[in-house]
């Protein structure tokens, strides 16, 4: 019988995000394959509950996991289940889940500001991002944003090594370093900055996270 999570939180200070994870892929290692399956199975829990991993940016630990768990339970016997961990681990490589999205469209939502802008006044959301040739994080959102349409915006890229001064106080910090860029605003029609992101990840969720600041926007200033 699998014991509930609760009993093993119980046994250890270390909190179940921290230290589960880590205690399950010892066992697997030492082939205490009783043990990876009881901790494996309450992780498990905790994931689809919604209360552990629940980030777009934790989907590979949870493909890991369920790689781990499903390991155990080919060991001991369930190979039914074993399979069906391992379809989950597939499925999420493509598509992270509905959960994780509302949670990231949430928490990029929450930082939501409203401060004017160093830019004429458009009658379009404008989407500017600050970039340079020595950064490589750079090159993937130029490319991304060559091909992004959405409509009322207008996109503009400038490299900061040929920055007006003027314009230099927005491109923060100041002492550039790759992992500082790229950086990107997106400015409502009436000169606000309503959003700034910082640096580039590759989940494959660029343009919907565009969408969903510009919709944000565009809400807004259809009221």
């Amino acid at each position: 019988m699998i014991r509930p999570l609760a009993f093993l939180l119980a046994a250890t200070a270390v909190s179940a995000q921290s230290h589960w994870p880590a205690q399950l892929e010892a066992d697997v290692n030492t082939r205490s394959w009783e043990a990876a399956v009881r901790v494996g199975a309450a992780i498990v829990e905790e994931i689809d509950a919604g209360r552990l991993l629940a980030r777009v940016a934790d989907v590979a630990e949870e493909i890991r996991i369920r790689d781990l768990y499903a390991t155990a339970l080919d060991r001991t016997g369930d190979a039914k289940e074993a399979q069906h961990q391992r379809a989950l681990a597939r499925n999420l490589k493509s598509d992270p889940g509905e959960r994780r999205l509302a949670n990231l469209r949430a928490e990029l939502l929450a930082s939501e500001t409203r401060r004017p802008a160093p830019f004429p006044r458009s009658p379009h959301v404008q989407i500017v991002s600050f970039w340079a040739d020595w950064c490589p994080l750079c090159k993937p959102e130029l490319a991304q944003l060559a091909k992004y349409h959405h409509p009322n915006t207008s996109v503009l890229t400038l490299n900061v090594d040929h920055l007006d001064p003027s314009l230099r106080p927005y491109v923060l910090p100041q002492s550039l370093q790759s992992s500082d860029l790229p950086q990107l605003y997106v400015i409502d029609p009436a000169g606000n900055i309503r959003f700034h992101l910082t640096g580039y990840e590759d989940d494959g969720l660029f343009t919907r996270k565009l969408d969903w600041m510009i919709e944000a926007v565009l809400h807004e200033s259809a009221k």
